[in-house]
């Protein structure tokens, strides 16, 4: 008799116990990964909007040093009325949208983001974090 004639032995199923134990073990992981992400963006945004403010007051003391030679004390000054400000804007006592507003109506300018630019950016941080991923992929797999 050839080998294909012989009968095959049936190998056995997943019984209906281990599939209900496999989704629920997928469906509880899948909300601990989001309660994690959540958690995440909970703890990490305030403290990257801290350190993108404490960037921007830098750059502003900065550009008030080199282009109109404030001083030690003027630089202070300066500093310490943007923290007001922003602890303005943290308390409630005033909006950014009414802050933008008043120095449109003083000066004309006004600083946004178009569309455009929203996207662009938007597009460049997604593409940083698939680079993050494949990278982290890519490491998993030469760590086998």
């Amino acid at each position: 008799m050839g080998k294909n004639n012989r009968a095959k032995k049936k190998k056995p199923g997943i019984k209906l116990e281990q599939k209900i134990v496999r989704k629920e073990y997928d469906r509880m992981r899948h909300r601990v990964k989001e309660e994690i992400s959540q958690d995440f963006i909970q703890i990490m945004y305030p403290i990257s909007e801290q350190t993108a403010f404490l960037q921007l007051v830098y750059l502003a003391m900065i550009t008030a040093k080199d282009k109109f030679g404030f001083g030690k004390e003027r630089l202070s000054r300066l500093a310490n009325g943007i923290i007001n400000q922003y602890e303005c804007v943290l308390t409630g006592h005033v909006t950014i949208r009414e802050m933008i507003d008043y120095v449109h109506e003083i000066t004309g300018l006004k600083f946004e983001m178009t569309e455009e630019e929203t996207r662009i950016l938007t597009d460049m941080q997604i593409e940083k974090i698939e680079r993050s991923k494949h990278g982290r992929e890519t490491d998993a797999v030469a760590a086998v």
